[in-house]
């Protein structure tokens, strides 16, 4: 014989499930704001390269992010970011991840012309550009050879 729950410890526990979903869901802090609604000095950046083997050489996967306190911020207003390795110049391209906006862009470098260090610009149409950050890439990475690349016969 089947024990079914009473009616009211059944929805007693269906509405602290939802209760408990809804408080999850309601996390202010992944709120996307607007960048042209900040000054350059009220935005955090968060610059970072990702190097991996690639065939012939080494993916470098650039990426930026931007905020303001706990508030995500999406560029708007003509704001751009982009990473400079010496006179080349690549847009990072927008990226929504769950409520998070990245900028991103990958690059594959042969192993003799991989960066050292990548320069990042925040650049404004109306507010003034941010200073210029720069990621060095460690010479752990740089040193590794593009042999150690596993492939698949």
């Amino acid at each position: 014989m089947r024990q079914f729950l009473p009616l009211r410890q059944y929805f007693s526990l269906t509405l602290l499930a939802t209760v408990c979903c809804l408080q999850a869901c309601s996390n202010t802090s992944d709120e996307v704001k607007a960048s042209s609604d900040f000054a350059t000095a009220d935005i955090r950046a968060e610059y970072s390269v990702i190097v991996r083997p690639a065939s012939g050489g080494f993916s470098y996967q650039m990426e930026a992010r931007f905020k303001n306190g706990d508030n995500n911020l999406q560029l708007d207003g003509g704001d751009s970011v982009s990473a400079v390795d010496g006179s080349d110049s690549y847009s990072l391209k927008e990226e929504k991840v769950l409520n998070s906006v990245v900028y991103a862009r990958n690059k594959v470098f042969s192993s003799s012309d991989k960066p050292v260090a990548l320069t990042f610009a925040l650049k404004r149409n109306e507010k003034t550009d941010a200073t210029a950050s720069v990621v060095e890439i460690p010479d752990s990475i740089r040193d590794i050879s593009p042999r150690w690349v596993m492939s698949s016969h």
